[in-house]
């Protein structure tokens, strides 16, 4: 029975059908709360795109409407304590971008995405949503530099490879899906996330030889994982039709 409403949950007592409610807290992100010490007018009237920290831009100026212009506030310090306060806003817009991509309003997901980068540009906590944003709303080279970038600073950040994935897998771009996972493998040879996944894509694809060629890769690491060992049995019988 809880609902969202910006940075605090109100309590319904009555059945709730979402749990955020959108207008109120679009009301209290936007008109509410002023962001004194964080972000600041921008000169000019023009409102810059998010920006990363060492990275640079993420967009063009034009490609979202932020409402009032706004930048970050440099001047203003922040200890770091206060950073991590701040990043309460940023999850605030993550909640509103969440739920545009699964109302389909990519627009509006992209909007918010980069509304929390803006207020809070250390926060890290938006990477794997970032991926699966840019890629959902058809922003495909965005998605993918994003997607290398995180990797390249942090090889074992598990959930960039498997978003990217389903982004390929999303817009048809099967070998480039194949491809992320097999790199993820070589990167985490010991997750079997990446192993478990490539092989459930390979079975549905119904190529059981692939697959049991996958799981036989896990085995030659991991040879007493009784659960993979019955797994390839089953796809061996596959694919040799039995």
């Amino acid at each position: 029975n809880l609902v969202l409403e910006g940075l605090a949950f109100r309590y319904s007592y009555t059945p709730i059908t979402s749990a955020i409610d959108v207008q109120r807290t679009l009301y209290n992100l936007y008109d509410v709360y002023r962001y004194r010490g964080l972000l600041k007018p921008a000169a000019g009237g023009e409102a810059p795109a998010p920006v990363f920290a060492d990275v640079g831009k993420w967009a063009t100026p034009d490609s979202i409407d932020l409402g009032t212009p706004y930048v970050y506030d440099t001047k203003v310090y922040k200890d770091d304590n206060t950073k991590r306060l701040v990043t309460n806003y940023a999850a605030a817009h993550l909640k509103l971008c969440i739920n545009y991509l699964e109302s389909h309003e990519y627009d509006k997901a992209v909007r918010e995405l980069e509304r929390a980068v803006l207020i809070s540009p250390d926060y890290t906590g938006f990477q794997e949503i970032a991926v699966a944003t840019y890629g959902y709303a058809g922003m495909m080279a965005k998605a993918e530099s994003l997607a290398s970038l995180f990797i390249s600073q942090n090889p074992k950040a598990t959930n960039i490879y498997l978003q990217m994935f389903r982004v390929y897998r999303r817009v048809g771009r099967d070998q480039d899906a194949e491809n992320i996972v097999l790199r993820m493998i070589n990167a985490l040879p010991d997750n079997p996330e990446g192993y478990s996944l490539l092989a459930s894509y390979y079975e549905e694809q119904g190529e059981h030889a692939k697959a049991a060629g996958i799981v036989n890769r896990w085995l030659s690491l991991h040879p007493n994982d009784q659960s993979a060992m019955k797994l390839l049995e089953s796809l061996q019988k596959k694919a040799s039709g039995e």
